[in-house]
């Protein structure tokens, strides 16, 4: 890409948010001409657009919940901003730290001001309309993931050594940043929580009607446990463990996987932009904002219960919709689907 003067989106978030935001930053390059500079989560923009042209720089803001005068290296942010040439800046979040660090800029798009514009659309809507605002030509909407041929061939050998066979593979996401977070073993604060019981009913389902499947337990390396529990209480499924890989494994596994059974976490937004079919488990969290969008491989969503009233807002479908509700039946019917 040439020289032009890059845009600047600012967008601190989780694994799944960052990926509901890359349409907007191949967007903002394409449109200047230059590579994307991008104040967010340093390893998950870098991982998900490795091998990409439309990055630039990219800088920390550090968490969500420390007040701004204790964020490191803040005002070293703020002289970067300040001698940076003239390029959109779009602030594609919230967070009162942003708007504070781009003041005196000149003209910044933020989602300030356009409620009505922005209620009710998805995340990656919500990334169209501020493109819109910045003038961006119009773009690809789905988020879109690629990785090496040589990673995903690597590990396909790797998944054959640990669970052989030509039946489809299934990866299974048990936990989720709540479970990262400590929560109670009986999980009665994770909102995100689906019991393992029903974990083991669904899979003993699916792998009833498709014997030859092959199941694949994924996770971070703290969400390890919660495979091997499972496969402790279910030794008869034709399951490995692979939770605790690094990023680039992550991404090579899912690739790799026919479908995707998870519950509301980033690796199921990753999986869908890779291209792998998914079945994702949704409570308290509206799926209608922050589903995975499935512009490049079919997405599943499960809600419960069934016949819940969706009131406008995400805390409209918080006040009636759970995860426990969903049954092990349900699962296995999605995952069977997607399969088939």
């Amino acid at each position: 890409m040439s020289s032009a003067a890059r845009a600047l989106v600012i967008r601190v978030g989780a694994l799944g948010d960052t990926v509901m935001t890359l349409p907007l930053l191949e967007r903002a390059a394409a449109h200047c001409g230059a590579p994307c500079d991008v104040i967010g989560h340093p390893l998950w923009v870098r991982e998900l657009t490795r091998g990409s042209d439309w990055i630039g720089e990219v800088h920390a803001l550090g968490s969500t919940k420390v007040p701004a005068w204790l964020h490191p290296g803040l005002r070293r942010l703020r002289a970067w901003l300040k001698q940076r040439p003239a390029a959109p800046i779009i602030i594609a979040e919230h967070r009162e730290l942003s708007h504070r660090l781009c003041a005196g800029l000149g003209e910044v798009i933020t989602m300030r001001g356009r409620d009505e514009q922005l209620r009710g659309l998805h995340q990656v809507e919500q990334m169209q309309v501020l493109g819109d605002a910045a003038g961006f030509a119009a773009f690809e909407p789905a988020p879109r993931l690629t990785i090496p041929a040589g990673e995903q061939a690597a590990m396909a050998k790797q998944i054959a050594t640990q669970i052989p066979g030509d039946g489809p593979l299934l990866c299974i996401q048990l936990g989720s940043n709540f479970t990262l977070r400590g929560r109670k073993a009986d999980r009665a604060s994770n909102i995100k929580w689906w019991p393992l019981e029903r974990w083991i009913s669904a899979l003993r389902q699916i792998t009833s009607a498709i014997p030859t499947l092959r199941i694949l337990g994924l996770g971070a390396p703290a969400e390890a446990p919660l495979v091997v529990e499972l496969m402790r209480q279910a030794p008869d499924l034709p399951m490995a463990n692979l939770a605790g890989a690094n990023l680039p494994e992550l991404f090579a596994q899912l690739r790799c996987s026919t479908c995707m059974l998870s519950v509301d976490t980033g690796p199921a937004h990753v999986a869908a932009a890779l291209g792998t079919p998914v079945v994702v488990l949704f409570g308290a969290t509206d799926p209608r904002v922050n589903r995975p969008w499935g512009g490049h491989a079919p997405v599943r969503v499960l809600t419960s219960p069934a016949d819940a009233p969706e009131e406008p807002g995400e805390d409209g479908w918080a006040r009636h919709h759970t995860i426990d509700a969903i049954t092990p039946e349900q699962v296995s019917a999605a995952v069977l689907e997607q399969l088939a």
